[in-house]
């Protein structure tokens, strides 16, 4: 074993132990010695990402590829810190060669699909997410992610988005996520009751959603069950105590069960949290202050 295989090893073991700057040291040495080394280069980057220091992670993992064009595990990985840095063009230019490389690496597809999202390119993000389908016909978060840019790619038909949905949630039954998500599109639909259902269904799997609480409040407030949208409310707010929209949503309730002083102080409650809230949301501040009331906070 040579002295940079010795410092590579050495690094490996530091990294397994989780100690990020102990393993950079360590593979800092080994490609000194061996200027070559692409798979230290390769390690040195993931620690350094496992570290918080992205720009040097992808300064290695460039290292990496300049060394080995064709590897596709330092492609992937710059591409998805390019994604997580905002970068999407840059992110799709190394999933798109690491497609090449591997044309059936369904991650890529997904994580392409998932740049194009970002950048607005929802026909092309679908593409990918269809290819990735294709490829693993089982692949409940493909399926999720496309149903996601349907919803967007279609605003005003939400039928493919709840299709994908649903097939998510067949493949995993326990998709919160997708029953968050095909319940918003039910509520789109204005399927209220199906809307409702999928919400039940996300605080059953999670009830700690503090999101899937305020929405099936808004069902409910819909429904003209102002008390029990306001028992939604209250727990989303117990989860969330800086929820703007559902102080707001929670005075509508109580003014609308004429219960006005609880109204106004939720409306008080959201302008505190934020000043610049606009007034107009605050749907009956207006009526509140011509029957007298004040806004104090």
């Amino acid at each position: 074993m040579t002295d940079a295989e010795t410092y590579k090893k050495q690094g490996d073991a530091y990294f397994e132990e989780r100690a990020y700057d102990a393993a950079v040291s360590e593979y800092t040495e080994a490609v000194q010695l061996k200027p070559d080394y692409v798979e230290a280069f390769f390690m040195r980057a993931i620690a350094y990402t496992f570290s918080d220091n992205q720009p040097s992670a992808i300064a290695d993992y460039t290292e990496a590829i300049r060394i080995k064009p064709d590897y596709i595990e330092a492609l992937y990985n710059r591409g998805t810190l390019y994604y997580l840095n905002d970068e999407g063009y840059r992110a799709i230019a190394d999933y798109t060669e690491v497609i090449k490389i591997k044309p059936d690496h369904v991650e890529a597809f997904v994580r392409r699909g998932m740049s194009y999202y970002l950048q607005d390119e929802y026909d092309r993000a679908i593409a990918d997410y269809t290819e990735a389908i294709r490829i693993k016909p089982d692949y409940a978060e493909a399926f999720f992610m496309r149903g996601f840019a349907y919803s967007l790619y279609f605003k005003d038909n939400p039928l493919r988005a709840i299709a994908d949905y649903t097939e998510a949630i067949r493949i995993k039954p326990d998709y919160a996520e997708a029953f968050m998500m095909r319940g918003r599109a039910y509520y789109v639909g204005e399927e209220d009751d199906k809307a409702y259902a999928d919400y039940s269904e996300v605080i059953r799997l999670r009830p700690d959603y503090p999101e899937a609480f305020y929405e099936r409040g808004n069902v409910r407030a819909e429904q003209e069950r102002y008390t029990d949208a306001i028992a939604d409310y209250t727990e989303a707010i117990r989860l969330k105590g800086d929820y703007i929209e559902v102080f707001a949503m929670r005075g509508d309730a109580y003014y609308l069960l004429k219960q006005y002083d609880p109204a106004l102080q939720d409306y008080a409650q959201a302008v505190q949290l934020d000043p610049k809230y606009p007034r107009e949301r605050l749907t009956f501040l207006a009526d509140l202050e011509q029957e007298g009331y004040t806004l104090n906070c």
